[in-house]
C-alpha cells in the first residue's frame, strides 16, 4: 500500500527520487531544479518534502520551501494522502503547480476552490532551429545593467504573473545577483539592449530558459525569438541534453515563437493561486 515518507534533508531525498523523476526529466524540470538548487543550500529547511513510496519504488513527490507547492506526476489516484497530509501539517500554501491531472486531483481531495488558474505548457528542446534575417547579437548581463533589467523583470512579472506581488526592491535585489550568476543574458541592437532571457535551474540532464521579456517599444520585431535561440544554445552547450520551458498555455503567439524554435510539448502543467 502507498504510504507518505516525510524528509528535511534534501540530497538523500533528491538522490532517493532521482531515478522516478529522471522518467520523465524535462516534465520535471522545476521541481528537479528546485530540488537541485535547495540540496546546495543545506542550512535551508524545506516547508514540506514528501515522497509516496511503495515498497523501495517513488510513485510521487511533492515539495515547498515557499510560497508554491510543487508536484510531481504520480500523485492524481493518491491526492486524498496528501491532502490530509497537508492538513495535518497545517501548511498555509497559497499556491500549487505541477501536472494538471495532479493539481485538478489534489483541490478536488482538499476541497479547494482556486482564484487564480494559468495553464500551461511544458516544452523541451534538444536542438535549435535558428530564425534569421534579425538583428543583433546575445551578450551577457553585466552589472551595469542592473538597473535595466530590475524594470524589465517588474515588466515580465506584471506580464507573466499579474496576480503576484513584486515589489522594486525585491526586482533589484534579483538583479543584483545575476551578474554573478552568469545565467541571464540581453539581445543588443546597435549597441542598446532590446531584450532578456535567462538560463534557470539546471538539473543533471536539462537547463531551464525563463525571464523572457521584451519591453512594449521593442516587440514584434523578433527579438525575443533570436535571443530564446541563442539561449537555448548557450544552454545546451553547457553539457545539457536538452533545454525546458514554461508557458502560458493561452498566449498563442508566445507558443507558436517557441514551437518555431524547436520545442516540442512534454506536457501540461497547471500553476493555480489558492
Amino acid at each position: 500500500m502507498p504510504r507518505l515518507e516525510p524528509a528535511t534533508h534534501v540530497r538523500d531525498f533528491l538522490d532517493r527520487v532521482q531515478p522516478a523523476l529522471a522518467a520523465h526529466d524535462a516534465e520535471h524540470g522545476l521541481l528537479l531544479g528546485l530540488l537541485e538548487r535547495a540540496a546546495e543550500q543545506p542550512g535551508e529547511a524545506p516547508a514540506y518534502l514528501v515522497r509516496l513510496a511503495e515498497g523501495e519504488a517513488t510513485i510521487a513527490v511533492a515539495y515547498s520551501a515557499g510560497p508554491n507547492l510543487v508536484l510531481s506526476r504520480g500523485w492524481a489516484p493518491h491526492a486524498a494522502l496528501l491532502a490530509a497530509d497537508l492538513r495535518a501539517q497545517g501548511l498555509d500554501l497559497p499556491s500549487v503547480v505541477g501536472p494538471e491531472a495532479e493539481v485538478d486531483a489534489l483541490l478536488a481531495a482538499a476541497g479547494l476552490r482556486p482564484v487564480v488558474v494559468m495553464p500551461q505548457l511544458v516544452y523541451e528542446l534538444r536542438a535549435v532551429v535558428w530564425p534569421v534575417g534579425i538583428p543583433g547579437v546575445m551578450r551577457p548581463m553585466g552589472a551595469a545593467d542592473v538597473d535595466l533589467v530590475a524594470g524589465w523583470l517588474v515588466g515580465f512579472h506584471r506580464d507573466a504573473l499579474p496576480e503576484l506581488p513584486y515589489e522594486p526592491a525585491e526586482a533589484i535585489a534579483n538583479a543584483q545577483a545575476r551578474p554573478a550568476a552568469g545565467l541571464t543574458y540581453l539581445w543588443e541592437v546597435a549597441g542598446r539592449p532590446v531584450a532578456m532571457a535567462a538560463l534557470a535551474r539546471p538539473t543533471r540532464r536539462g537547463i531551464t530558459v525563463n525571464a523572457v521579456y521584451t519591453p512594449p517599444a521593442h516587440r514584434r520585431h523578433g527579438y525575443a525569438s533570436a535571443l530564446v535561440a541563442a539561449v537555448s544554445a548557450e544552454g545546451l552547450s553547457r553539457g545539457k541534453a536538452f533545454c525546458t520551458l514554461y508557458t502560458d498555455r493561452a498566449n498563442v503567439s508566445t507558443n507558436a515563437m517557441y514551437q518555431r524554435l524547436g520545442y516540442r510539448e512534454v506536457g501540461r502543467s497547471k500553476r493555480v493561486r489558492l
